[in-house]
Parts: structure tokens; C-alpha cells; sequence
């Protein structure tokens, strides 16, 4: 699965890890590799860009559907609790992030590339545990 971090990474020249995404990318193809893509990261990208850009005809889309975000809210659940995760906004809001993470459980996706390194120990890390045993 594509995090848009990686897309973004791909797409703009200018980004350091450019030339690391388009390698990551080649590699895929020379594989054949499938690559996935959430229609939230699609969503995300498009706060930025048009994502007709992204190479669309190589990607498998994945939709958002009521299994995913079922297993975003255990997820939620499992990492947060009742608590919301913004302070002051007394709302359970699901991050992005935990909603394609539940996309590779629900669609039995193997990985997911990315540079958000940050995600990885705020949420990849703590579920893996989650993940492997349900």
C-alpha cells in the first residue's frame, strides 16, 4: 500500500527521497509488484495536488469501505480508548493513518511504504501486535 507520503515523495522532483521513491517504484515494476492505493491517500494528495498525476494506471485503488473502518475504530480503540485524539475536541477522530493501516489488515495487503516516520511509532508499532494475532 502507498502512503501518500511515499506519493508525494514520487511525484515532486524536487522532495529529498525523490530519487528513492522512483527507484522504490521501478523496483515494483520490474517485480511486478502490486501496488495499493487507499482512496484516503488518494483524498490526502489531493490537498496538494491533482491526483490524476499519480501514476493511476499502475495502482490497484482501494475504497474505504464498512470492514475497513470497523477495524479503524478497534484500532482506535485498542491505541486511545474512549479518549479523543485531539485536545479540546471531545470527539473520537480516526487519524488517516489508522484508516489505511486497517486497509492492510481487512484487504490482507503485506506492507506499506511510506516515509512518515512518525506513524510508525505512534501507530504501526503498537498495533503490530494487534494485527498478527486477530
Amino acid at each position: 500500500m502507498l502512503d501518500t507520503s511515499y506519493c508525494i515523495r514520487l511525484m515532486d522532483d524536487t522532495e529529498a527521497l525523490h530519487a528513492n521513491a522512483i527507484e522504490y517504484y521501478r523496483y515494483f515494476l520490474q517485480q511486478k509488484i502490486s501496488m495499493h492505493i487507499s482512496t484516503i491517500a488518494v483524498a490526502e494528495y489531493a490537498v496538494g495536488d491533482d491526483p490524476q498525476n499519480l501514476p493511476i494506471n499502475t495502482l490497484q485503488i482501494e475504497s474505504f469501505d464498512f470492514l475497513d473502518a470497523r477495524e479503524a475504530g478497534n484500532f482506535h480503540k485498542y491505541l486511545k480508548g474512549a479518549q479523543p485524539n485531539i485536545e479540546g475536541y471531545n470527539r473520537r477522530i480516526i487519524v488517516n493513518d489508522l484508516k489505511i493501516f486497517s486497509q492492510l489488515k481487512t484487504k490482507k495487503i503485506d506492507a506499506i511504504i511510506s516515509a512518515d516516520i512518525s506513524s510508525l511509532s505512534k501507530y504501526i508499532t503498537p498495533l503490530l501486535s494487534q494485527i498478527c494475532c486477530m
